[in-house]
């Protein structure tokens, strides 16, 4: 009687395909899926979610903590309809020597992780910078309700921040900005 061999089930990795189409089908697959994903994520931010990190109760997301807290928030969030007085040089006719207090601005878009991440983050820094230099002022601008304004600043990343002094800006920041804080 021939001996038989005893059933071993088969190990994880031996279900991927081996022919190289299968894999280039494979990974086809996975990238298209990606992509959709990526787009639905933005299409959702864009047509139904929320337009603000700061002040998600005014957009009619989140439960509007920041707005109701009994301490004001340290972050101005640019809201629609609003202008962004950032970009306009303040003077003083009283002084001719007057320069204007320094203007800290985060560009974001409320689906992006990284600055959801770092939302907190930069009210902990507003908070901070304000309690020692008061005149310093820092706002959020959401790309996805301001599109011409970040378009106009060249923001392409996000978070971006920008320092503004007396309407222009030096760039303080791009991309990954929370490590530090």
């Amino acid at each position: 009687m021939p001996r038989t061999k005893p059933a071993v089930p088969p190990h994880p990795l031996n279900i991927l395909p081996t022919n190289p189409y299968l894999i280039g089908a494979w990974i086809g697959l996975l990238v298209v899926g990606l992509v959709l994903l990526a787009i639905e994520s933005t299409t959702h931010a864009i047509m139904g979610g929320p337009m603000y990190l700061y002040h998600a109760a005014e957009d009619g997301g989140g439960d509007g903590d920041d707005i109701n807290s009994e301490e004001p928030s340290p972050v101005i969030e640019l809201m629609r309809g609003d202008r962004p007085d950032f970009l306009e040089a303040p003077y003083s006719t009283d002084h001719p020597d007057y320069v204007p207090p320094p203007r800290v601005v985060e560009f974001y878009a409320p689906w992006c992780p990284h600055c959801q991440h770092y939302a907190p983050k930069y009210k902990q820094l507003a908070a901070r910078v304000m309690r020692d230099h008061p005149s310093v002022r820092f706002y959020a601008v959401s790309c996805v309700a301001h599109r011409d304004v970040c378009k106009s600043q060249n923001v392409s990343s996000y978070p971006t921040l920008k320092r503004f002094r007396g309407g222009s800006y030096e760039e303080a920041g791009r991309g990954n900005v929370g490590q530090g804080v």
